[in-house]
């Protein structure tokens, strides 16, 4: 039973790292849309859900500051900070594409079995509906 729910909270890690990718192209977007925006309600719109993606991505970079190991941590960066494919990752860091995903998987691994990440990821997965 505690394997399942350690797993599951490794999915959810993964899941919440992906929406966080996702997120800072989003975040990117939005910038430009603001100094765009043809009206204050429209630039008012788009300040707002900056700044609710802005917390989300600082609560992403609080929980890779917990990875212990810069081995991991540099792989978690370049693949969901940075958006690099395996292949790139594994071509920059110097290492084969299986020790690039060992490291990430052993990081997740690490980071989901904090009690502060587990409480995030509780409520995420709350908040989100996942």
């Amino acid at each position: 039973m505690r394997r399942k729910k350690r797993m599951e909270y490794i999915k959810l890690l993964r899941k919440y790292f992906k929406r966080f990718r996702d997120y800072r192209t989003r975040e990117k977007e939005l910038s430009r849309r603001i100094l765009f925006a043809v009206t204050d309600e429209e630039r008012g719109r788009y300040q707002k859900e900056a700044e609710e993606i802005a917390s989300f991505i600082k609560a992403g970079f609080d929980i890779i500051g917990k990875t212990d190991s810069i081995k991991e941590r540099r792989i978690i960066e370049l693949h969901y900070v940075d958006g690099k494919s395996w292949d790139e990752i594994a071509a920059r860091v110097n290492y084969s594409y299986s020790y690039c995903t060992h490291l990430e998987d052993a990081a997740l691994k690490r980071l989901s079995a904090q009690s502060s990440v587990k409480a995030f990821l509780d409520e995420f997965k709350n908040k989100c509906g996942i």
